[in-house]
């Protein structure tokens, strides 16, 4: 296989790891922000004079439904913000291999070589 054609491969399993490195992550957002939203949910539904606590470290503390509230949703637009970036990033990656997986595919080709897996 000449050197060119292996540095391709190598860029494309090297995109590829990163695309899955960026699922995950997104993944990890989303959980992240579907329990914020949750929170925020429940939270809305108390009554203000409804004690309300949050856990830092190990420890319980007690807070206002509206400072709570604040709190959780700057986190969720933080969430929200995160998954954008990595929607942008999944986006351009995806591109970058669609654009590299066909120049190997013509490479091989155009050697009579074929395109091997799928």
């Amino acid at each position: 296989m000449p050197p060119r054609l292996r540095g391709q491969l190598q860029r494309l399993q090297q995109l590829r790891d990163q695309l899955q490195a960026i699922l995950i992550r997104k993944q990890q957002w989303q959980v992240r922000l579907n329990e914020l939203e949750g929170a925020i949910r429940e939270l809305e539904k108390a009554s203000d004079e409804t004690p309300v606590f949050k856990i830092v470290g190990p420890i319980m503390v007690s807070s206002t439904k509206r400072d709570l509230l604040s709190e959780l949703k700057e986190k969720k637009e933080i969430a929200e913000a995160s998954i954008m970036t990595l929607d942008k990033q999944e986006k351009l990656l995806r591109k970058q291999l669609g654009d590299l997986e066909k120049k190997i595919a013509e490479e091989l080709s155009a050697k009579g070589e074929g395109v091997v897996g799928g």
